[in-house]
């Protein structure tokens, strides 16, 4: 829950430093609280709501703090990621040794 505030207080301050009653760019706060249980339903949602959810840059909230007194911004994480790659080749077996290597 604080990590998630962290954010909230940082458009809050980016506002005050600026004097604007608004963001200078769209933002899209999704706070996702089944982490936990291993998220079972953010896969439809994300699924059924793509095109709202729609972003140039994401920020992840659900990581480790140094203590409670410092906070803590992720630039970069490691894990699991999942795509569908469908790949073309020859028709037949060819050996990469009589084409140099690169087979089209």
């Amino acid at each position: 829950k604080g990590q998630v505030f962290f954010h909230t207080l940082g458009v809050r301050a980016h506002l005050a430093a600026t004097g604007r009653t608004t963001p200078a760019v769209h933002l899209k706060l999704l706070i996702e609280g089944e982490e936990e249980s291993g998220s079972p339903n953010f896969r439809a949602l994300a699924e059924k709501h793509a095109d709202r959810l729609a972003a140039d840059a994401v920020i992840v909230s659900d990581t480790g703090m140094w203590d409670e007194d410092t906070p803590t911004v992720c630039t970069g994480m490691r894990g699991l990621a999942e795509c569908e790659i469908e790949l073309y080749g020859p028709a037949q077996d060819i050996h990469s040794g009589s084409f140099g290597g690169a087979v089209p």
